[in-house]
């Protein structure tokens, strides 16, 4: 994840809002419809189950792959926001899979569920939400 899909809110926010920021930053070197068609997925992937890792920690992903190219936008959100039922999400990692291969994804998905259990990681980057501070701490859960 690079500093373009990376994505701070110091303030109130809302699940629409953030998924269609992080689709937009996600959305460089695709196709036309690529935003579309992910929150289209995303939508479709929802009514099928549960995105919420954590009552911190949701990982939105489409049902079927759009893009070219395997990549993950960050939210931080440290003030929480509310995400369906839950009330204090402050780690939103929206996961695009690539139509064509993704070896990346499972070493990104094992830090994601690591971070889920390490609530004094979570604390440690909500604390400093820059990008170096989030990366530098994630990458030591990979």
């Amino acid at each position: 994840t690079g500093e373009q899909y990376f994505k701070f809110y110091d303030n109130k926010t809302t699940k629409v809002q953030v998924l269609q920021e992080l689709t937009r930053l996600l959305s460089v070197n695709e196709a036309k419809d690529y935003p579309h068609e992910l929150l289209k997925q995303i939508n479709h992937r929802q009514k099928m189950g549960q995105m919420i890792f954590s009552d911190s920690i949701v990982v939105p992903h489409p049902a079927l792959p759009v893009g070219i190219s395997t990549k993950i936008a960050v939210a931080l959100i440290p003030k929480g926001m509310r995400w369906d039922e839950e009330k204090n999400i402050r780690f939103v990692f929206l996961i695009s899979p690539s139509y064509i291969e993704n070896k990346e994804i499972t070493m990104m998905t094992k830090a994601i569920v690591k971070l889920v259990d390490c609530l004094s990681f979570q604390e440690k980057i909500l604390a400093k939400p820059t990008f170096t501070n989030f990366s530098k701490l994630f990458l030591q859960l990979m």
